[in-house]
């Protein structure tokens, strides 16, 4: 590939486009507010505009959407942005958000065993590998990874709660009925209301992490997302994972953070496009 390549992070309350040249290196990126009511077709427009400001052509789209993705084509299913449903894109790949922060750390990480990916945005999804570190285990219809969803037991009113509704970044700000900068500054000066509320949302997807460390086993634990930037949040998730966990199972894991914490998403799902594309190659040789 000699011309550029566009890396789309479609999230919740925003989206980031990154540009690269065949190189890798960072060409330009651009950040767009997004909503409940953010269609396809508006998405498609911001990114082709986008890619025409650029000094070069365009030859790879691949975008990254917080759903679920059927045939790496189609949005099936999206919380966070339904009007996306049913949203299939003239593009390379289109893939889940928390599939494309898997393979940007595939890319990037030298895994010797399982890797448990967890993304904290607007809500909780998380992906992860077989033994050998490399494949991502996918699920019967290639949804597995939905943390979000995670049953944690009864609110007041009896309702069952899901992780999202507590740890999840929308949730969270819902609770404390405050803006995500406001909540920023509020930690800064050491609010003590803002940072029990985060801590405690935080404690929440300690114990959906505890659930994964104990049921998978993994190596490595990749742990980032938006919400992980609240001061307080990641520490608790972490304190909390580990006081929940089988000690024997936390002792051999690893914790990181992603290598890029803002771009993740969108380079991963270039990662993700260009192993698509080395197979379909592979694919044809193989049957000439």
């Amino acid at each position: 590939m000699n011309g550029l390549a566009l890396g789309v992070d479609i999230g919740g309350t925003k989206m980031l486009v990154v540009a690269r040249d065949p190189s890798g290196a960072l060409v330009s990126e651009t950040s767009i507010p997004t909503g409940p009511a953010t269609t396809g077709a508006w998405l498609e427009r911001e990114i082709r505009e986008f890619g025409q400001s650029l000094d070069g052509d365009v030859e790879r789209v691949a975008i990254a959407v917080p759903g679920l993705v059927a045939d790496h084509a189609e949005v099936r299913s999206c919380d966070v942005l339904p009007r996306l449903v049913g949203w299939r894109p003239a593009v390379d790949l289109v893939i889940n958000d928390i599939r494309a922060a898997l393979a940007s750390v595939i890319d990037s990480l030298d895994a010797d065993g399982p890797v448990l990916c967890v993304v904290a945005g607007t809500a909780i999804g998380a992906a992860f590998t077989d033994i050998g570190g490399v494949d991502v285990f996918d699920g019967a219809d290639g949804w597995a990874g939905e943390l979000g969803y995670l049953p944690m037991g009864p609110a007041p009113d009896g309702q069952v709660q899901r992780l999202d509704d507590l740890a999840g970044g929308s949730a969270l700000l819902t609770a404390l009925q405050l803006p995500a900068g406001e909540v920023h500054r509020r930690l800064a000066t050491d609010d003590p209301a803002v940072r029990a509320g985060v801590e405690t949302a935080g404690a929440a997807l300690g114990l959906g992490l505890a659930a994964c460390v104990n049921l998978l086993n993994p190596r490595t634990l990749v742990l980032g997302g938006g919400t992980c930037r609240f001061a307080g949040y990641r520490d608790a998730a972490v304190r909390t994972a580990e006081a929940h966990s089988i000690p024997e199972l936390w002792t051999s894991l690893r914790v990181r953070h992603f290598a890029d914490e803002r771009r993740f998403a969108a380079d991963g799902a270039l990662a993700a496009a260009r192993k698509s594309a080395a197979e379909a190659v592979e694919r044809r040789g193989a049957r000439s």
